[in-house]
């Protein structure tokens, strides 16, 4: 994949439960839908995000704080394809956090329908 790769707050996830080459998407805010498809390429570290001055003025000592962390690389997608056809994808709809794990089988389907 030669896409975006961002450090991502690991949230509530439990550290040793994370690592390389965990599937995942990103789901877009206010119903957007999903946005990107990817994988994990690195360990949980403790650490800023570099970009911290990318984000809104407002939320930028939050980047700046270390947290645990991990580096993941995406493919953008198409926010405005309908995946509710495909059964296994459309659950994934249901997902409450914008970055989801996901299975190996759910990652190759999402993976052929947006053409990676």
């Amino acid at each position: 994949m030669n896409g975006y790769e961002p450090v991502i707050d690991i949230g509530r996830r439990k550290r040793d439960e994370l690592g390389r080459d965990i599937p995942i998407i990103a789901l877009g805010t206010e119903g957007l839908g999903f946005v990107a498809i990817g994988k994990t390429v690195s360990e949980v570290e403790d650490c800023d995000d570099p970009q911290w001055e990318d984000v809104p003025l407002g939320d930028q000592e939050k980047f700046r704080q270390i947290r645990p962390r991990i580096r993941a690389r995406f493919e953008l997608v198409n926010p405005n394809s309908d995946f509710r056809e495909n059964e296994m994808i459309s659950l994934l709809i249901n997902r409450r956090q914008t970055l989801n794990p996901i299975s190996l089988d759910e990652y190759e389907e999402f993976a052929g329908l947006v053409g990676l």
